[in-house]
This record gives C-alpha cells, structure tokens and sequence, in this order.
C-alpha cells in the first residue's frame, strides 16, 4: 500500500497528503487507537487532529494471516488476500472520507456542531500511557503492534482484577449480529442473517450505514469502533440510506446488543499476542490454541459436545514445555461452562489469580493425562 499499484487509487491519493508510519514506539495513544492485531492501518484525519475514520480490519476469516496458512502454490489465489478488505473498499472509503471532509469544512452551523461532536467520538477514551514505549514489558527497540494488546490485558490483569470482555473479546465484526458487510463498499451491508438481531432491526442487505449512535461511519473499522465501545444491553441508533425504485430514503433503526453477544465470537485467532500474554502469565507457556473441528474430534474418538481446544503450538522459550503441539484439552478445573479455545483463554485471564494453578485433563497421543500449570502473574 505504500507504493499502491491500483492506478486509480494512486489518483485517489493525491486528494491526500499521505504519511507513512513503519513503527509505533512513539505512537500517539490518545489519538490512533486501533485493532493491534492488524498488519496494516490507515486513518483519515484533518489537520485540526479531527478523525474522520479509519481503515483496516481483520477476523477469523483473514487465512493468509493466520497459522492456518497454506503457502503451497495451488492455495495462494485463494488465500492470498484478506477477505474482509480490498482495494475497491479502500478507495469507496476514501471518497466518503472527503464528502465528510467537505461537511467539516463548510459553515460552522448547528448541524456542523453536530458532525463535530459525533467525529470526537472516533477518538476514544485516554489510555494509562502516552505511547506504546510507554507501556510497562515494552523491550523491543521496535515495538512489536501485538505488544499493544497483550500489556493491555496484562496491565487489566494487575489493575482491575481481570480483562473486561471488550478488552478480549475486541473489535467485534457486525457478523455476530447478524450483518456481514460487503469488502468492496465503504460500509454497506451483503447480507443479513435471519432470525438475527440485524434482522429483527429491519437492517437489509444493500443498506448503506451512514451512521451508527453519533458517529460518522466510513468504512466497516468504523462499524467495529463503534460496536467495540457499544454497552451490552442497549439499543444502538443506526442509521441507513437504502436504495429503490422509488428514490433514496435515509431510515433510522435500532440494533439490540444483547448481554454476551461478544462471546458469539473468536479472539483465538490472535495468536500473536496470546501467546505472548500466556507467556507472562502461565510461567512461560506460550500456547497458539485452537478449536477442534468435527473431523477432528472424530479423528481422535471425541464425542461432538464438551471442550476440545488444541494446542496448534507452544513457543515457550526457556525451559520445558508442559503442553505440545497436538495436545487436546478435555477438561479445565473441573469447570462445565467452558466451550470453547476463547473461552479457555477468558477463563485463565479472567478467573485464574495469580500464584494459583490451572489443572487440566489433556488427550496426548491417544492417553488422558492430568497436567497442572503454573499461575504466576
């Protein structure tokens, strides 16, 4: 994306003064706050340091990034680019970055004060620390983005007793209410699960979402920055600009977020900075996990309910591994309510206290074996 090859994005870019940032040791925290597990982010700012959007998002669906990877030749074309982004969103996200610019610029009216305080809301709430370097375990003379993440749990881990879901469970995809979003658009919805909170929102697929609460939105990272700071419970104003025969109509809807909805979801998958935060916390365990699929389980002779989280790896650097690559975790405290690998990762982040230990049933090379594991931070 530095040197974007797409001619008419090159053109695009020219409505922009474009600046490159290679590394975030300095990063401004009060003001470029993001998903750290991404490898690539774009903000659209205004020189008064106004955020109009931002640009990037990655899940569960982004294979080339994830360990799953397969870099054989024959699945390169399929698993090269990530689904949840292109080139043709990033130029439909640009463009509605400079209409918005072109409201912000206009006459200081009632409704420019509007659009104002609704932008201030894509800034986000003051972090405990100036810059990533800031933040306490930062030892890299280049700070590493899913370092970011990690000290975060940590420093929730020390400060307040446990990681709140929204810290886990972080930048959810609108999927889990139902709406997916088309990667080619700026923000305009694919498709809408039946019998789903989108649905019951009378949300359809086509709807352009102009708006979710106050805040403007450009791009499906701004429907994530919006849902990230939602509160479980509410009814979220969105608000939509569907098409027809009959003319464009702007709608306002409202979006249930019920108790829980972001356990819907997976933070598995980021493994990076999991297995970086496990480490500091389970006496240097450094686990990649990973649900069992149902070929799996049936592989290994395990019925279709109940735990079954893999360990995909362990990158432990000193000392003996506990777990190892193929393990299967069967059992966990002797807890009933953990269903899945990112709720293992909650329970050991959010229950487990420190200087305790976490007792697990393991499925090695076809035997059930018992392994105890060290808390320590």
């Amino acid at each position: 994306m530095a040197l974007p090859r797409d001619t008419d994005l090159e053109q695009l870019l020219q409505e922009f003064v474009c600046v490159r940032m290679v590394q975030i040791n300095d990063l401004d925290l009060s003001l470029f706050q993001f998903d750290f597990e991404l490898t690539w982010a774009a903000f659209v700012l205004n020189a008064d340091r106004t955020l109009y959007g931002r640009y990037g998002t990655r899940s569960h669906n982004d294979r080339k990034r994830n360990v799953f990877y397969d870099r054989s030749k024959k699945n390169v074309a399929r698993d090269a680019s990530p689904r949840d982004m292109s080139i043709a969103g990033f130029q439909a996200s640009l463009r509605a970055a400079l209409a918005l610019h072109a409201r912000y610029v206009a006459e200081q009216d009632e409704a420019w004060q509007r659009l104002r305080d609704g932008l201030a809301q894509k800034t986000g709430e003051p972090w405990p620390w100036k810059t990533p370097g800031d933040m306490p375990g930062i030892r890299r003379q280049c700070t590493h983005c899913h370092q970011v993440p990690s000290n975060r749990i940590l420093n929730a881990r020390h400060t307040d007793g446990a990681p709140s879901d929204r810290i886990l469970w972080s930048f959810p995809m609108p999927d889990l209410l139902g709406i997916t979003l088309d990667p080619d658009r700026a923000a305009t919805v694919r498709t809408v699960q039946s019998n789903s909170e989108g649905a019951e929102a009378r949300i359809r697929p086509g709807d352009e979402i102009l708006q979710i609460g106050d805040q403007p939105v450009i791009s499906p990272a701004d429907v994530q920055w919006a849902l990230q700071h939602a509160t479980d419970g509410e009814a979220l104003p969105v608000r939509v600009r569907r098409r027809s025969d009959d003319g464009d109509r702007e709608l306002d809807l409202a979006l249930s977020l019920p108790d829980g909805w972001r356990r819907r979801g997976s933070f598995s998958w980021r493994w990076r900075s999991m297995r970086e935060t496990l480490s500091r916390v389970l006496d240097g365990e450094a686990w990649h996990c990973g649900d069992l699929t149902p070929e799996r389980r049936q592989e290994l002779g395990i019925g279709p309910k109940g735990l079954g989280v893999e360990i995909l790896g362990n990158t432990r650097r000193h000392g003996e591994q506990i777990l190892h690559a193929g393990d299967v975790i069967l059992r966990v405290d002797g807890v009933d309510h953990i269903g899945s690998a990112s709720e293992f990762l909650a329970y050991v982040l959010q229950e487990k206290a420190r200087r305790s230990e976490l007792q697990l049933e393991v499925l090695r090379r076809a035997r059930r074996i018992a392994v105890t594991v060290r808390v320590t931070r």
